[in-house]
């Protein structure tokens, strides 16, 4: 069978070896190799990500599965209430693999035979059943659910949803059975007395989960993946709190604005827009600052720029659709920030310099 001969030794090596090579010479390096083998390993080489801990993926799987480093400290921080969990729809296994190193037992579930396939091919104990028409035990339950429509686009690429009723299982069914929940972070429907859980890599929203009661701790958290060290911030949301622009102004890291949490980390410039003013360069991890060197007029940004000595700029823009031209090439010399502030919407811009992320 082509899966086992993939996650076999000889398997692993042979899409190692096919890594970068040109479809059309790959046959030649490995003639004594099926047709399909030399095919399955190519799909291999090119969806799966170097130094990947599975040994198999899918296109689609390696899509919407968990960030390992989240699906690792997500297991751990679960290991800490139980000892068992039920994987309601384990796709090719990423969280059930992170809770099995995590020292729990998996209870997966995968209703596609070809992806239970590959997640058995990765050391998962998978149960070939759709989880919404079986009687499940009473157990702690994790569940992804599919946010893609059944239909495709013309391209023959899967389109997302952020419609919760459209996901497979969708919503209602998630509320109703699960302990915790990955999904979509444009989730509106956050139940009270759940925990709304944010993480970021690399600057980059990479996962939000739902924690539901008794295994929510807070009502908010956000998590920061940064230099290899995770960081937090927790709620709930403090008072926003406004001050005028001060020496720095900070762009927050994305899963702090998706999880509420900005007015934790400093004075905001404006309630209704994501941006923090502080007096002293902020933590690197906090997201993207620059150094307030002045404030200027909207048209007079491109002058301000060539008289700081500013070649280039990158624009952070709050309340702007589309963003204004500037007249300033794109990059990294200089920062200019664009707001539409108050009632009134009344737009004023800071050109500064960014502050390394250290």
């Amino acid at each position: 069978m082509t899966i086992e001969w993939l996650a076999s030794a000889e398997g692993q090596t042979t899409i190692e070896a096919l890594r970068g090579t040109d479809p059309l010479q790959a046959r030649r390096q490995f003639p004594g190799l099926r047709v399909e083998q030399v095919t399955a390993a190519l799909t291999q080489a090119r969806h799966k990500p170097l130094n990947y801990p599975l040994p198999l993926v899918t296109a689609e799987g390696i899509q919407q599965a968990t960030p390992i480093p989240v699906a690792t400290r997500r297991a751990q921080r679960l290991a800490l209430t139980t000892d068992t969990i039920i994987d309601a729809g384990c796709g090719i296994g990423v969280d059930a693999w992170a809770f099995q190193q995590a020292g729990l037992q998996v209870l997966a579930y995968e209703r596609d035979p070809q992806t239970a396939a590959i997640a058995q091919a990765n050391g998962i104990e998978v149960i070939v059943a759709d989880v919404t028409e079986v009687a499940l035990p009473d157990l702690p339950l994790y569940v992804d659910p599919a946010r893609r429509k059944a239909h495709r686009h013309v391209s023959g690429q899967a389109i997302r949803t952020n419609d919760p009723t459209l996901w497979s299982p969708p919503f209602d069914w998630v509320l109703a059975h699960a302990s915790l929940a990955r999904v979509g972070p444009g989730l509106q429907e956050i139940p009270s007395d759940a925990e709304w859980h944010c993480s970021s890599i690399n600057r980059s929203l990479v996962d939000a989960t739902v924690w539901f009661p008794p295994r929510n701790r807070l009502d908010r958290r956000a998590s920061i993946l940064h230099k290899d060290i995770w960081h937090e911030v927790a709620g709930p949301a403090s008072a926003v709190h406004i001050e005028p622009v001060n020496d720095y102004l900070l762009d927050p890291d994305p899963a702090i604005v998706r999880a509420g949490l900005v007015s934790n980390i400093g004075a905001l410039i404006d309630p209704h827009l994501a941006f923090v003013t502080c007096q002293q360069a902020p933590a690197p991890w906090l997201g993207r600052a620059m150094r307030v060197l002045e404030e200027v007029p909207l048209k007079a940004v491109s002058q301000a720029c060539q008289r700081l000595g500013l070649q280039t700029a990158t624009v952070w823009a709050r309340g702007f659709s589309p963003v204004p031209r500037l007249g300033v090439p794109e990059g990294t010399d200089g920062v200019v920030v664009l707001a539409r502030m108050g009632t009134q919407r009344v737009t004023r811009a800071w050109v500064g310099v960014p502050v390394a992320r250290t």
